[in-house]
């Protein structure tokens, strides 16, 4: 969490021609920074937001339902708790393509779109969203033991025949409009990240309340999650190819715009550092296209943060140079050399 709250900016030097005439043209000299997306700040929760929000879009196309059949379905795959968590973790990609092959050979061309999370207990459990582009299934309005009503698939043999190759429970609901299968998608790829943004107590706090509050099991489950994830270098979501083929179609008639601009990346810095570059740049900005230029610029920074770590380094020298001084075992000699260092400089 704290690396994650730790805010980082990318500073780019960006060159552009603009032309004078139409035969001279003069080259224009900015920076420009943006924050740094880390998993689980602000910056990733948009970026995953505009992401699946396309994705989701293209999925909803293909959806074909009513109230009496549909060619969409909602499952959630779990794993069983008397297994070994980390064994879990790297097993269930493994396993979940298995299960999707199975499908693929019976049921024809499919496309899906997943999302893995951890329950309280630290292991995965997947939410699937698969779309059958040439089967359609009866469904019917079923009252579950919770009293809630939910759409599911009107045969029970069925539900074990599309299941039979995950080996462990699964839950298996009907979506019966687009609305819904979009909903399901943007929910369940996003509601992690969300939950992560409102945390501002310690996780060992949240992990205690978790026992006994509901929304505190949700914010400890969401960053359990992450927290694996991002260690075992595992997605938050994952779709077929041929969801990411059709969601490209779509989007093949937007174009951009370069005007020959020329990117250099100048590095990656703090609040504090980047505050400090401005100053600088505001002091010299009359002069910039004279004298700025990459060099210059790394060794202003470089020179800021060396004097920086020099002055952190001296009071610190000072403090324990101070402390030795009134120290009881230190010699006699000792306590005069160490005098003689800390008198002051004329």
């Amino acid at each position: 969490m704290k690396w994650v709250s730790y805010d980082e900016w990318i500073v780019f030097k960006v060159e552009k021609k603009e032309p004078i005439d139409t035969k001279l043209s003069k080259n224009v000299l900015y920076y420009v920074k943006y924050k740094v997306r880390k998993r689980g700040n602000d910056v990733y929760a948009n970026y995953l937001n505009k992401k699946v929000k396309k994705i989701a879009h293209s999925l909803s196309r293909l959806v074909k339902a009513n109230r009496y059949f549909t060619n969409t379905l909602f499952m959630v795959l779990t794993y069983p708790f008397n297994s070994a968590r980390a064994m879990a973790w790297w097993q269930i990609d493994e396993e979940f393509n298995d299960f999707i092959n199975g499908i693929r050979k019976r049921y024809g061309d499919i496309v899906y779109f997943r999302t893995k999370e951890s329950t309280l207990n630290g292991y995965p459990h997947i939410n699937l969203i698969i779309v059958f582009l040439n089967r359609r299934f009866p469904i019917k309005k079923h009252k579950d033991k919770d009293g809630i009503e939910r759409w599911r698939l009107r045969s029970y043999k069925l539900k074990e025949e599309l299941t039979r190759e995950w080996r462990y429970f699964t839950d298996v609901q009907a979506l019966n409009s687009v609305e819904l299968a979009l909903n399901y998608c943007i929910k369940y790829a996003t509601k992690d990240v969300e939950n992560i943004l409102k945390i501002d107590e310690d996780p060992a706090q949240i992990r205690e309340k978790a026992k006994n509050d509901s929304k505190y099991e949700a914010l400890y489950k969401s960053l359990l999650g992450f927290a694996i994830m991002w260690y075992l270098r595992k997605r938050v979501f994952s779709c077929s190819l041929d969801l990411i083929n059709h969601c490209n179609r779509l989007m093949h008639n937007y174009s951009y715009s370069v005007d020959n601009l020329i990117w250099s990346v100048i590095g990656i810095y703090n609040k504090d550092e980047i505050n400090m570059f401005l100053m600088w740049l505001c002091k010299v900005k009359k002069y910039l296209n004279i004298i700025v230029d990459d060099n210059l610029l790394t060794e202003m920074i470089y020179i800021q943060k060396l004097k920086i770590k020099q002055k952190e380094m001296t009071s610190l020298e000072k403090l324990k140079q101070i402390s030795s001084m009134h120290h009881p075992l230190i010699s006699g000699k000792e306590h005069e050399k160490n005098q003689i260092n800390c008198s002051p400089i004329l």
